[in-house]
This record gives C-alpha cells, structure tokens and sequence, in this order.
C-alpha cells in the first residue's frame, strides 16, 4: 500500500485517542482496560468510515478499516494501562499504599534488584544445561533444524524464488523462537514461583524480567554465531547498516517483555491463557513472515494487514538491516514502535492491576 494511504490513518488516531480518553476517563476505573479497548475499536472503525464518505478519492477496503479499529484499540489500552502504573506509583510515593505493594519506575525498580534479576537468568542456564557438554550451545540447536527443514521444504518441495532465502529464514525463526519460547515461559514465571511469591516480598516484575533476558542471552548467543557463519556460506558480506540491527533487536525485546507481563499476570489467576497461547502462537505463525517474505503478498490491503501481525515489523526491519543492508520503511518503523509502546504500557496496567491477587491464585 502506498504511503498515502496510510496517511488517513495516521492522522485519525490521535483524534480517535483524545475521544477515547474524554469518554473513557470519568466511566471507567483505572486498571479498567477492557472499556477503552472496545470504545477504541468502535471509535476507529467509524472515524475510518467518515473519512471514506467525506473523502471519495480515498478507498479505505475493510482490511484497512479493521487495522485502523486495531490500531486504535492498542492506543486506547496502552493509554489505560499505562495510566494505571503511574497511578500506583504516585500512591506509594505519597505513602498511601499499604506495604508490602510497592510500586517504583520501572527502570528503577530493576536497577534495584539486579543481583536477584543476575542470579535468577544463572539460575535458570545453569539448569536447562547442567549436565550437558555443549551447555548454551544447545540453543543454537532448535533455529537450526526450523532453517534447515524449511529451508529444504522451499529449496527443493516448494522452491522460492526470494534471493538469499536461507538467510531471510534464519533471520526470521530466530526472532519468532525467542518471541515465542519467551511468551510461553512466562506463562508459568508466577505460576512456578508459587512458595517464592508467597512466604518473600521482593516486586513481582522481576520474575517475568527475568524469563525475558534468559531467552535473550540464548538469541544474542544464536544471532552471534549462526548470523556470520551463514553470511560467509552465503558470499553476503554484511552492510554498514548492520550496526544498526540492535535498535529493532531492542524493540523487539520491549515489545516481548510488555506481552510477558501480561501473560505471567494473568495466567496466575487464568490457567486458561496457557493453553490459548498455544493455539494462538500457531495461527500467529503463519500469520507472520517467518518462513516467506512480505512481496509474495499481492501489494495492496492484504499485505498491509500482513503487516499488522505482532511480529511482523520487526522481522521485517531485522531483515532489511541484517540482509538487504537498507532501512526499513517508515511505516515499519512506526508500527514497531507503536507495538512497543502499547505492549509496555498494557503490560505494566494489567500487572500492577492484578499482583494483589497473586498470593490468593497460587
């Protein structure tokens, strides 16, 4: 689609935001974030289908319309949920939470429980591989049987005709595997810590944190090593621009570690969201340029909605950087950073919303 078409959009979400905020403020609770989810949704929906009817020359098909209700439905709960942390923390700042809730900025809060963040991401490497003889190594195993199967499957099944399409690959099912173990294991990070989380206090924040970063190290380690060695097989010497592959690499862990905090929340008080993870994470697969390209989609509304998928912008902006050697689109970049944006602030809503209630669902 071309950027013009997403000019509309653009422009109709900070004025579909400020009417969210207007309707949402004085009805719904603070740590409400189903209200302006919905009111988000309705209210995309109909600012897209008044700019089609006062803009004939614009044609916005229902791929567009349903991406701009989304689009704002991430807006309008990003807005609340991060309004519900700012809340908590300014309440324990002037002292009128009772202790032992306490809620910090974030970064701070980090930064003051380092040592246990350290020995909680060592805790968990020394015992996914102790007794092993390959140790971290291990993780290299899982990205490289996915790119070598499907790399056979479409080199030989169906062939691609994609230039480079082994690395594309590879690029894209590290990203998916960290994104995906990460969002699985953090499910069970509150669940599992159950005695923990009971009979200490320290913030709950870190045990999603920390799940998060474990899988980190294991992406680092497998970008690290597979990356250059298939760059030298390949004959594809890297472009400058890959200096810049740490800025959507760090997008992505945002983005991650927002969905973490979300998952490992609610999955303490619904075992359910385990299992339709598992269901979504399938559908979301295929939904998402890991083993194919964004151009074999017809240009137009579907490949726009491509787009859309969670994960799609940063495999995108990684294989640009990492493959092609040039920047992303701008409307890549803006959605990365919109997702990130939005998964943080929902993410920390929906924590602080239900830490309370973590002892009373172990």
């Amino acid at each position: 689609m071309p950027p013009s078409a997403w000019m509309p959009q653009v422009l109709a979400v900070p004025l579909v935001l400020a009417l969210c905020i207007a309707a949402v403020a004085r009805q719904a609770g603070p740590s409400t974030l189903a209200t302006p989810v919905v009111l988000g949704t309705t209210l995309g929906l109909c600012v897209s289908l008044a700019i089609t009817s006062l803009t004939p020359a614009v044609v916005l098909p229902w791929p567009v319309l349903c991406s701009t209700a989304w689009l704002t439905a991430l807006l309008a709960g990003a807005w609340r949920g991060g309004l519900t942390w700012h809340r908590a923390v300014q309440a324990t700042q002037a002292g009128t939470l009772v202790p032992p809730r306490h809620h910090r900025p974030v970064i701070a809060t980090l930064r003051r429980h380092q040592t246990l963040l350290r020995l909680l991401v060592a805790r968990d490497l020394t015992l996914k591989y102790r007794g092993s003889l390959m140790g971290v190594l291990w993780s290299l195993a899982n990205p490289l049987v996915m790119t070598v199967t499907y790399g056979l499957v479409f080199t030989y099944v169906y062939p691609s005709r994609t230039e480079g399409f082994v690395f594309l690959l590879l690029l894209g099912i590290l990203a998916w595997t960290f994104f995906s173990v990460t969002a699985r294991m953090a499910t069970a990070a509150i669940v599992d810590s159950g005695s923990l989380v009971k009979n200490v206090y320290f913030p709950r924040l870190v045990l999603p944190s920390a799940t998060v970063l474990f899988n980190l190290v294991q992406y680092v380690v497998a970008m690290l090593v597979l990356v250059p060695v298939l760059s030298v097989m390949t004959g594809r010497m890297p472009s400058p621009l890959m200096l810049l592959v740490p800025v959507p690499l760090a997008l992505l862990v945002a983005f991650t570690w927002g969905l973490a905090l979300m998952l490992a929340a609610t999955t303490a008080s619904l075992r359910d969201v385990q299992h339709l993870l598992d269901v979504t994470l399938q559908v979301l697969f295929w939904a998402t340029p890991v083993v194919y390209t964004l151009d074999i989609i017809p240009a137009g509304p579907l490949q726009s909605l491509a787009l859309l998928s969670p994960l799609a912008p940063f495999i995108v902006a990684l294989r640009s950087l990492a493959f092609s050697g040039a920047m992303p689109p701008a409307i890549v970049g803006t959605i990365m950073v919109l997702y990130t944006t939005c998964a943080v602030a929902i993410g920390l809503g929906v924590f602080v919303r239900l830490e309370e209630r973590f002892a009373e669902s172990l």
